[in-house]
């Protein structure tokens, strides 16, 4: 793994206490700004992810999730405390 300094491992220590095992290689840093889409989704998604239930996965959240944005908030809320 390419090494990233003392910001990284700071961050993947805080980052651990929400999914723990989580590892600097299993991340990639990206670019700000740049959505993902969904190849042969219309909608988008938001669950629990299978590896890390403490993390909550907003998948292909375009424009029109933004407009629900109180709802979205509503749903991962009640997700949090099942």
């Amino acid at each position: 793994m390419k090494k990233r300094g003392h910001f990284w491992s700071v961050y993947i220590k805080k980052v651990n206490n929400l999914m723990e095992g989580l590892r600097g290689e299993d991340l990639k840093p990206h670019y700000a700004g740049i959505m993902a889409v969904l190849k042969g989704s219309t909608d988008f998604i938001i669950k629990r992810d299978d590896v890390f239930p403490n993390c909550i996965q907003l998948v292909g959240m375009d424009s029109p999730a933004w407009t629900s944005c109180l709802a979205v908030a509503k749903y991962v809320k009640e997700l949090i405390h099942k």
